[in-house]
């Protein structure tokens, strides 16, 4: 698995075309990026982003991040999906050795668990991989699995880039049964992400040396919201399944 993720981190930067070569493409205008749409897909129905969102902001009110945008397949999800999430912050300061350092799995694993606390009537248990980090591109990669109350399973494979201003990522899950015939367009989708020219990271943190210096508390944040942006699938399958039961209608986004 980590042989895998490594993989696709490292030629995302060969898939990745130019802001201004895209079509089809749904943009984070404020935050200045984007990614391709990909075939068969289209962007989430209105208030599918605002109803996780305000779960978050109701369980999680010191979360960093911000979901911008979703995509679900086109005739009905079947409970996969794709959240898109920026984490704002300075990295311009921050150098590849601090990257790394807060992406391994024991800080990955911390920060999952303090996201969750909010949601144990909703999550029975989450796991997270170990993150793959670029250093020469920015990019990464960490694949998590989550159990809900109910005893389902979702993956969720979260893919993103670093800027000089924060996170950019997609956050993409499926239910256990779908999620590896839908891996590679979720591989093809994080390869696709794409910056505006001038918002790249540095990844010799503008030469401030880096390497020792203790991490600011607002990149623990912006990791931390990272993290948390990957348990979305499994909350939101719960809260539709939960809707269904008490309207005894069919559950959809």
């Amino acid at each position: 698995m980590i042989a895998r993720l490594a993989t696709v981190v490292a030629v995302a930067a060969w898939w990745a075309l130019p802001a201004s070569a895209q079509q089809d493409s749904l943009r984070d205008e404020k935050n200045r990026w984007s990614v391709r749409i990909p075939p068969g897909w289209s962007p989430a129905p209105e208030g599918f982003v605002e109803r996780i969102q305000q779960e978050f902001a109701r369980r999680a009110p010191d979360a960093s991040f911000r979901y911008v945008g979703g995509l679900v397949p086109q005739g009905g999800s079947g409970g996969a999906f794709v959240l898109l999430q920026f984490t704002a912050g300075d990295l311009s300061r921050t150098d590849a050795a601090q990257m790394a350092e807060q992406m391994n799995a024991t800080v990955l694993g911390r920060e999952v668990g303090r996201a969750t606390r909010g949601f144990q009537d909703l999550i029975a248990g989450i796991s997270p991989g170990q993150a793959v980090f670029d250093a020469a591109t920015g990019r990464y990669a960490v694949e998590m699995s989550a159990t809900t109350v109910d005893g389902s399973s979702t993956r969720t494979l979260v893919l993103g880039i670093a800027a000089c201003h924060g996170l950019a990522q997609v956050n993409c899950t499926a239910p256990e049964a779908q999620f590896e015939s839908l891996r590679p367009v979720f591989e093809s989708l994080g390869a696709s992400i794409t910056l505006d020219a001038g918002w790249e990271w540095d990844p010799t943190g503008g030469g401030s040396g880096g390497g020792s210096v203790v991490m600011p508390r607002w990149l623990r944040s912006a990791l931390a919201g990272a993290a948390a942006g990957g348990i979305a699938g499994g909350v939101l399958v719960v809260i539709r399944k939960l809707r269904a039961g008490k309207s005894g209608a069919h559950p959809e986004t």
